[in-house]
């Protein structure tokens, strides 16, 4: 209606004022500085940048070692490839790997995201929000490990200032970790990763 009345009355005759005034600052929160670091500490070792959907398909969840009973099934989906909220990042960042392998001699890819998990049948679910990594060779496949235990190292010691953590054996038994070749990474006494 606004509109309509200064269309008839002339948008001319409207006064004309600069605005006055400081522009206010806006100040993004903490936790958005850590992410665009490590998207920039990553993107400059070399690593892409995957973004993908936080609904995945039950096909998906079953490939990367998660049981469908403990995710979060969406009751109208689209389809059937997006039919499921994500628990974790790897399903998602697996099936980017498989869809690019073929084309690419060497992949890293790593994904800043949501995952969604069941607390129970009537609380809305946690979301926690997660920064996974994959590194994958057609050749040199021996050095794997070792290019992602300090790309892991140099994230946070550099990027993100942790100097003080240790990386340990993985002590539970998990569907997706080989648990020979599994070093898990404890900050101040909280297992905060896995390479």
């Amino acid at each position: 209606i606004v509109e309509e009345i200064a269309r008839i009355h002339g948008y001319a005759s409207l006064p004309c004022e600069s605005i006055r005034g400081a522009v206010p600052a806006v100040h993004a929160p903490e936790s958005f500085a850590w992410e665009r670091s490590a998207k920039h500490f990553l993107s400059a070792r070399g690593f892409h940048e995957c973004m993908s959907y936080s609904l995945v398909s039950e096909i998906v969840i079953k490939k990367s070692g998660f049981t469908v009973s403990d995710c979060i099934r969406v009751h109208n989906p689209l389809s059937a490839e997006f039919e499921y909220l994500r628990p974790s990042i790897l399903p998602s960042l697996l099936q980017n790997c498989a869809d690019n392998e073929p084309k690419r001699d060497e992949i890293r890819f790593f994904e800043l995201g949501t995952a969604y998990r069941k607390k129970s049948r009537v609380d809305l679910p946690t979301e926690e929000l997660f920064l996974w990594g994959a590194i994958s060779k057609k050749e040199q496949r021996e050095t794997l490990f070792r290019e992602a235990r300090g790309a892991f190292e140099a994230l946070l010691e550099e990027c993100l200032g942790v100097n003080k953590y240790s990386l340990e054996p993985m002590t539970a038994d998990h569907e997706q970790w080989e648990k020979t070749s599994t070093l898990e990474c404890v900050v101040e006494g909280d297992r905060v990763g896995r390479v």
